[in-house]
Order: C-alpha cells, then structure tokens, then sequence
C-alpha cells in the first residue's frame, strides 16, 4: 500500500515541462467585458481571428439591477440574462464585432430602474456572415409595505404570485406579471439559453414586516455559466433586525456565499457588518451603481428598515467569450 501510494504521488508530482493539465479548454481564448461603472467600448469591440480554425462565440446580456427604495418595504432580485453559443469556422482576417449590454446603473431611480441592456454581435469575412443576440434582464422592483409585509403588495401591483395558504399576506412572487412581461431572449445560437425569473418567498405575514428573517430571495444566473443549458439559482436570505446586522446590505452578504457554492472550487464569501466599515450598506447611490456578481446575473434584491434608504444592487455586465481553435 505504501508503495502505491508513493507512486500515485510521485505521478501526480507537478514537475516544470512534464506535468500535463487534462481539464483546460483547448485553443485561445478571449473575453470582453464593460467597465465596473460607466466605462464600455467606445463603438462596440472588434476580435480578428489570427488564422485558420474554429471560434467558439459565447454571449451574455447584463442582469437586471434592484431598486431603490426609501422606507419600510421589499425589493425583487433582478432577472437574468439570456444566453447564446455559436460555432464558425474563421479564416485568418475574420473578424467579430459588436456592442456589450451594460446593467442599469441609475441608482437613484425608484422602484424599478428598467431593463439592462443585450449583447449583440456579428461575424464577417468567412462567407457565412451572421449574428447572435442575448438580451438583459428585467429589474426587480421595490416595494413600499407598512403593514401587511411584500406579498399581497406585489400581488395589488400586478405582479405573479402563488399563495402559500397560511394567509392571504404570505406566499412567493415572481418577477413577472400582466404588465411585466419581458423575459430576456437568446437569437441565432446553436445554443439559446433565455434569462430566469427571479422570486421572493414571504413567509412572515401581515404585522411582521420587520421580520426580514423569514424572507427568501430566489436569484438568478444565466445560462452557460456553470451548464450549458440551465439557469443557476442562489436561494438565501436576510439577516435579523440588529444593531450589528441593519438590513441594507444583507442581500449581498447571502448573493455571494451562494455563488461559492455554485462552484466545485467555492470563493469565500463575505461577511458584513455595520460597525466595522466593511459592508456596502446600500445607503448610497455608488453602491447601486457598482456590479458586485458576476456576468449576467440578477442583482441581489433588498429588504429594508424604516427610514432606512437602500439603492439596491446593480445586475452583472454582459460579457462576450471567444475561444479560437486552430
């Protein structure tokens, strides 16, 4: 056994020029992304294949950002961004082109601050020119409630909701209703990938509007980021009412815990508290105004205090990957 398990190691032993890494993608690759607050591409990127091969193209749209709100009250995540993959073959001098969708950094904006943009690219010069498209999320809406919790306000504006038959006031909602339609697309892929619905699930009912514990928040992630074909979904909530734990700033606390263990090799997450500086509290417009999550995902949703203002969160950028095979 000894003997074995020396050998195993000693294969496994990392030695400059010998050892052979059989998990990474093959080819070249490269990405383009938008700047973390107001910077994008002045007339969209330009990528020109270096010669003869396969490009494998990827895109996604910016995830759509939480609201502001200002006084007792609730704020959905944001949708996620729509997916699409695309396989050509390139020569050398081909090119691909294109605009990269922003998140919708308006943070002083109340209760909803719109739809984040797409991603649209084009090909040229191989002879079989095309194009794909992701669009961005929907962002969630915040949503004043002084009494009888986020539920049954959500459900008043519109809003899709199941009841979960305790009362009338508890259940979960949806992003997504009679006047709020749109849910991001994916064109002209050989994989499309639409965004995701993000949800609340309120289980406190009517005179617990405080009790943020009891809050779920569903968030969204777009498809191509850990599957090809799926959309990912953190599920966390809110911390309690608390001198050390105020409720703006909480929802990134879980948002980013839960994109650790999204992953195999999980990122440490971050904990936050009012009294050591190190928590974006949500009090101020460039904390809506920042992306803290990834590519296309839906920005965290808030959940707040009375005279507590929160700007929310802004959605993931949009982001483009291009992986040349020779």
């Amino acid at each position: 056994m000894a003997t074995q398990l020396k050998t195993l190691l000693a294969q496994r032993l990392y030695q400059a020029g010998t050892f052979t890494e059989e998990n990474l993608d093959q080819g070249e690759i490269y990405t383009f992304t938008p700047g973390n607050i107001r910077t994008n591409f002045c007339g969209g990127f330009c990528w020109r294949a270096p010669g003869t091969g396969t490009a494998i193209i990827e895109v996604w749209g910016a995830g759509g950002s939480s609201a502001r709100m200002c006084c007792c009250g609730f704020g959905l995540p944001g949708n996620a961004a729509a997916y699409s993959k695309k396989c050509i073959s390139v020569t050398s001098g081909c090119y691909v082109t294109g605009t990269i969708g922003f998140a919708c950094g308006n943070a002083s904006t109340m209760n909803f601050r719109g739809c984040s943009e797409s991603t649209c690219i084009c090909w040229f010069g191989n002879g079989t020119d095309g194009c794909i498209c992701a669009q961005g999320g929907r962002g969630g809406c915040s949503i004043c409630s002084t009494g009888n919790g986020g539920y049954c306000c959500f459900i008043a504006a519109g809003y899709c909701g199941s009841n979960n038959g305790l009362s009338g006031f508890c259940g979960i909602i949806c992003n997504l209703g009679s006047s709020q339609t749109f849910v991001a697309s994916a064109v002209g892929g050989d994989v499309n990938v639409n965004g995701a619905l993000s949800c609340t699930t309120f289980y406190c009912c009517a005179g617990q509007v405080t009790a943020r514990c009891c809050t779920l928040m569903h968030i969204p992630g777009p498809g191509g980021v850990w599957s090809c074909g799926g959309n990912p979904v953190i599920n966390h909530v809110f911390g309690e009412d608390g001198t050390e734990a105020p409720q703006p700033g909480q929802g990134l606390t879980g948002a980013q815990f839960g994109l650790g263990v999204n992953a195999q090799s999980g990122a440490a997450g971050m904990a936050n508290y009012c009294w050591v500086s190190n928590r974006p509290c949500g009090c101020y417009e460039a904390t809506g105004c920042v992306s803290f999550i990834p590519y296309g995902w839906g920005a965290p949703g808030i959940g707040l205090c009375d005279n507590v203002r929160d700007n929310g969160y802004r959605g993931g950028m949009g982001a483009v990957r291009i992986r040349f095979i020779s």
